[in-house]
């Protein structure tokens, strides 16, 4: 083994270090120069503050280096990039850490750690079992022919990472998930959570949370193959963006969905099997651009704020509650709802066109108004009120029939109802 108690400084120019076997350990001093060139055989741990341009390594063993500021993995002589016979790859930085060259670990971790200016990737690709981003910064990792299995960050900051194939959100050593945001000493979030964005040449398997708390206003778009369970995405303020092969495909969500005052958006079919909620008393937003939403097998509920429904197609509810907030339903063929759905709101506004059918006989709304282009049926446990939602007035159904029932009290026709020629109320 190569034992570096002292200092080697080799300012402007390339250190070489190339162990036959057992690798090098770094007991004192730094390492300064240039570029360094790592080769030979075991594990290679340099981990005081080093400080070089460049680095590139072509080794069979575990390789764990620490810079003391920025750090570029590039080309030095004939080696380009990092190769690890595949064995863990661990970059520390103290600034930006710039890929313009691949990083190559197989079967095994690459772990990138800038404590500032995070990652940037202008070339090559990052090839390994599992990713894990840790540290401070902005993390742009794009080039598309990144292949790593399972990505894990733990960042303050944004991330945007692009992989060739499928790709799981799971756990890589301790850290589980993604978290953008950061915590204070007792772990509870005080620094707004960045974005994630996430572009995957296959599916996406989400088997953790993704936390972009706290903060608020996110949006939560996506669209391909997507499944989640036994996890939670938690919405804060960054923005989260999910696209995976398979634009038609569904996004099943199995695990429950925190959304504080932002927007999912897919743009197939989107199936709830779990809670998608608000928790902070702030406006949710839910939109399938070109297909339905099936949301009975959960239940869909805003903390008595906001609701904002919109689907392509067709639009199948189970439970939903808006409490004292307003509901908005629009969809592009109907709106109907299970057996057991029952949905409340303060105020009720359906758009869109077909047939909306929402007859629980526990359905709640204080004040209703709709502009469709198909027929209404509805049922209110008590008294109901129709009058002015948002921008709509009264009922316009373009020859659509309306029948309104009122279980327990009055309905008060305070605006229009106009069904067209040919149909009635």
């Amino acid at each position: 083994q190569l034992t570096l108690s002292q200092n080697i400084t080799s300012a402007g120019a390339i250190v070489t270090l190339y162990p036959n076997v057992d690798g090098v350990s770094q007991s004192g001093g730094v390492l300064t120069g240039g570029g360094l060139l790592l080769r030979g055989v075991g594990t290679f741990a340099l981990t005081r503050n080093n400080n070089f341009d460049m680095i590139a390594a072509d080794v069979t063993g575990q390789l764990t280096y620490t810079d003391s500021d920025g750090l570029m993995v590039g080309t030095i002589g004939a080696t380009s990039g990092i190769n690890s016979g595949s064995n863990d790859v661990t970059l520390n930085s103290g600034g930006n850490m710039d890929l313009s060259q691949s990083i190559t670990a197989a079967s095994a971790t690459v772990t990138l750690r800038p404590s500032a200016g995070g990652v940037t990737q202008s070339g090559g690709a990052i090839t390994s079992s599992n990713l894990l981003l840790e540290g401070s910064g902005t993390f742009t990792i794009n080039q598309l022919a990144n292949d790593i299995g399972t990505l894990a960050a733990w960042i303050n900051g944004s991330v945007s990472y692009r992989n060739s194939t499928a790709l799981t959100i799971g756990s890589v050593g301790a850290i589980q998930g993604i978290l953008t945001g950061d915590s204070d000493a007792n772990g509870v979030p005080d620094i707004a959570g960045g974005d994630v964005d996430i572009l995957a040449g296959g599916a996406i398997t989400i088997n953790e949370d993704i936390n972009t708390r706290t903060g608020t206003g996110g949006q939560h778009n996506s669209i391909g193959e997507i499944f989640q369970s036994g996890s939670m995405i938690i919405l804060g303020q960054g923005n989260i963006t999910l696209a995976a092969s398979g634009g038609d495909q569904p996004l099943i969500i199995s695990s429950d969905l925190e959304i504080t005052e932002g927007a999912l958006f897919h743009i197939g079919d989107i199936i709830i099997n779990a809670r998608v909620y608000s928790t902070d008393n702030r406006p949710i937003t839910l939109t399938s651009r070109d297909g339905s939403i099936d949301s009975t097998g959960g239940i869909i509920d805003s903390g008595g704020t906001d609701l904002i429904i919109t689907a392509g197609s067709k639009l199948v509810l189970g439970t939903v509650n808006a409490g004292g907030g307003m509901l908005s339903l629009n969809s592009g063929d109907g709106v109907s709802a299970n057996s057991g759905g029952v949905i409340t709101a303060k105020e009720l506004l359906l758009t869109g066109t077909g047939d909306f059918q929402l007859n629980n006989w526990n359905n709640d709304f204080d004040t209703m108004a709709a502009a469709v282009n198909g027929e209404i049926n509805l049922t209110d446990r008590s008294g109901l009120d129709i009058g002015v939602v948002g921008a709509v007035s009264g009922i316009s159904t373009s020859g659509g029939a309306v029948t309104i029932l009122a279980r327990q009290g009055p309905i008060a026709v305070r605006q229009s109802i106009d069904t067209g020629p040919g149909s009635g109320v």
